[in-house]
């Protein structure tokens, strides 16, 4: 090996060298913070937008006891990201898929991508299934339908109603309200059977159900289901089978 390519290899090797210590200590929240301040100016300048996105992006993950510290360097990293433009959006978005907490990247994209992107960047990132054995999962889900229950959703929301036999009530909770923003009768007449759920840890869901109806002056469509009069301390079946809370006039 002659001495340029020697030098290369060494200079090669220093840089990666350089590049894996700046990166440990972006994600280690109990390194010092000027070190790691540093760090992420270091990636702020790198060559490279994708391994610096990559490297950037695991600042997000954890959170410091410090709050005013943990913005400032969360925002700093988020300014650094947006720096390099749409280079950075498809390590972003794989980066919410893996992670659990998406409040970042979730900015991020909605500046860099279009609403198409984000909103398919959310749904990549749901996990369906059983995920009751994990809180950290069940959170994520949760943060993701938030950002969703209010977007159309088209064919995609059918995949929501697994979400209603979920443990967590909040998951529930959003998923039916996705659900509701579509306005779709036939998604309607399968919410109708939890209007008859009378369970504590879905009150919340049946309002939200009902007080949809209501606003749409929808009639109940499985009718055999239902009788009129009072279906709930707060709900009353009308006659015709639509529904009014029980503080408004007949």
């Amino acid at each position: 090996m002659g001495l340029i390519s020697q030098f290369k290899k060494f200079f090669k090797t220093r840089r990666q060298k350089t590049l894996e210590k700046n990166e440990t200590i972006i994600k280690n929240r109990k390194a010092i913070k000027e070190d790691r301040v540093a760090s992420i100016e270091y990636f702020a300048n790198h060559k490279d937008p994708l391994i610096a996105t990559q490297c950037l992006l695991q600042r997000f993950t954890f959170s410091l006891e410090q709050g005013i510290q943990d913005g400032r360097e969360k925002q700093q990293v988020l300014d650094s990201i947006l720096a390099f433009g749409e280079k950075a959006l498809v390590p972003t978005i794989e980066h919410l898929k893996a992670s659990h907490s998406i409040a970042w990247p979730v900015k991020i994209i909605s500046k860099l991508g279009t609403q198409e992107e984000l909103q398919n960047a959310l749904w990549s990132a749901l996990t369906f299934g059983d995920i009751d054995f994990s809180q950290e999962l069940v959170n994520k889900n949760y943060d993701i339908l938030c950002h969703l229950r209010n977007q159309s959703l088209g064919d995609k929301s059918a995949e929501l109603f697994q979400f209603l036999n979920a443990h967590d009530e909040r998951l529930r909770l959003a998923a039916t309200e996705a659900i509701l923003h579509q306005n779709e009768e036939k998604d309607f007449q399968k919410l109708e059977k939890f209007l008859l759920d009378d369970s504590p840890e879905n009150i919340r869901l049946k309002q939200s159900i009902a007080d949809k109806f209501i606003e749409l002056k929808r009639p109940l469509f499985n009718t055999k289901l239902f009788k009129t009069g009072f279906l709930h301390p707060d709900f009353v079946i009308n006659k015709d089978y639509t529904l009014r809370h029980t503080s408004s006039e007949d």
